[in-house]
Parts: structure tokens; sequence; C-alpha cells
């Protein structure tokens, strides 16, 4: 099986997804990673890989030459278990799958054309987060908003700990696409995904947990408006960070009456829980 690889900016990455969108996304995986992104085409034809490697340069490579690297590939991830409450998985899972019980929540997000399968450290601490902060909270009786959604991932989650509502919005619509595709998959038709530019967006009514998984030049810029989407004495967990950045970020949500509650650490990267 030959693949076709190419790396690129984070600021292209909407770009790249709108491009190669016609390979589709059981095809076509774009993994951000720091402050650049892995575009990759899996099972691409010896025509295909010509006309790829023609019009956008990259590498192709032979899978079938080293299983290792396919095994790490993101379409072969094994399940991620969030404090025993959830599953993420990235393919669908044999009726056997998943080694660590769960009280019954999965859901499932393939590898795609957006942000957060939840195997990057920004994702997956979010995730550890929401399910820590929601753990006591009866089914309905809270409100979720995820800012800058990707494949919808947080707001996915929120809904299946009893979100009502969830929703999320991101200003690249092939995003919104996705997350709406995502809910339809794994069949939360409550959850809500709609596009809006932050900067510009009011809220109709605050929300209990608010979650912003994006950069944190965008953090700071829009702290204001991020904050207003809380409810006093709600949560925000706002993540994105390079650990070199947190003390920029708590300073600007700070100065708003942001309570510092927990600093999580993995890698460069820094969440910041507010109330």
């Amino acid at each position: 099986m030959r693949a076709w690889r190419k790396t690129t900016s984070q600021g292209r990455v909407g770009y790249w997804a709108q491009r190669l969108e016609a390979f589709g996304s059981e095809r076509l995986a774009i993994t951000e990673t720091g402050r650049s992104a892995r575009l990759e085409i899996f099972d691409v034809t010896e025509a295909e890989a010509g006309a790829l490697r023609g019009q956008f340069g990259g590498e192709i490579r032979d899978l079938a030459a080293s299983n290792a690297d396919w095994a790490r590939s993101v379409v072969q991830h094994r399940p991620i278990s969030i404090r025993g409450r959830l599953l993420v998985y990235n393919t669908e899972p044999a009726p056997e799958a998943g080694t660590k019980r769960t009280d019954g929540k999965a859901l499932l997000i393939p590898a795609g054309t957006a942000f957060g399968t939840g195997d990057h450290a920004t994702t997956a601490t979010c995730l550890r987060l929401l399910c820590d902060r929601t753990a006591t909270l009866p089914v309905g009786s809270w409100s979720f908003l995820d800012i800058g959604c990707g494949t919808g991932i947080l707001a996915l989650a929120a809904a299946r700990f009893g979100a009502r509502p969830a929703e999320g919005f991101d200003l690249d619509a092939a995003a919104v696409r996705v997350a709406r595709a995502n809910a339809r998959l794994n069949r939360l038709f409550r959850a809500r995904f709609f596009r809006a530019d932050l900067f510009k967006f009011t809220p109709l009514q605050p929300y209990d947990v608010v979650a912003a998984n994006v950069y944190s030049e965008v953090l700071v810029q829009a702290a204001r408006k991020v904050w207003a989407t809380v409810k006093p004495g709600g949560t925000l967990i706002v993540s994105g960070i390079l650990r070199t950045q947190t003390r920029e970020v708590q300073a600007a949500f700070g100065r708003l009456g942001a309570c510092l509650q927990t600093t999580r650490l993995r890698g460069k990267w820094a969440t910041l829980e507010f109330r």
C-alpha cells in the first residue's frame, strides 16, 4: 500500500483540506503537530501518486515496506480511554475492541480533514478535564460550548456526558461540516455546530462549561469574548498553549476576573482551567 505525504504549516490546513477533500475522510488524514501539519493520503494508485507528486510535491511511501510506520499512522491507533468513562476510536471498533472498561460511552472520530481526534496532547487534556469537572453533574443540568470545534470531539464528548445543549463553532466551514458529520455518525443529534467568527460572536446565553482549544495568540486577543461565554461560577478550559505562553494567557483572563483553578502540562503544551 502506498501513501502520499507532505508537511505544511498550520495556517495552510484549511486550504489543503479543501484542495484534497475529493479523496474523502477515509483516505485523507491531516495531523497537526506543533506549528506544522502532516498531510497524508492513503492507498493511492500509481496514477494518483504521480499526479499528487507532480501537482503538490511531497513524497510517496510504501507502507507495506514499513509495518512499524503503518502501525503508528493515524488510521491504526488503539482507542483512547478517558478516565474510564469514554473510549475514543478513529476507526470502526471490532466487537471485541477496547481493552479498558468504560461505563458504555464511546465516540468514533475518524481521522480526516479537521483537528481533534483525541490523540493530540491538547485535545486529550481537554477531554480529561471535561470528564473530571462534569462527572457529578446530572444529565441535562449543564450546557457546553466548544470554541474552535474542529472535528467536534469536545462537544460530542460533552453530549455523551450529558450536556444539554452541547454546541460548538469554528471559523472554518470545512471543520463545521466534519463536526456535523461526526455528530450524525455517533447519533448525537442534539449536538449543534455552526460557523462563527470568535471576534464577532455573542452568545444568546452563557454556558456552564466552555472549552477553547485554539492558538494562545487568539486566546489573548479574544479573552474578553471567550470569558463572556461562561456563566458566573462556570468553568472555562483553554488549551493550544505552549508552556512558554502560559503566563501571558493566565494574565489575559486574570484581568477579567477569571480565577485559575488548574494547570495541566503535557510535553510542550499547557491546558488551563478557570472559574
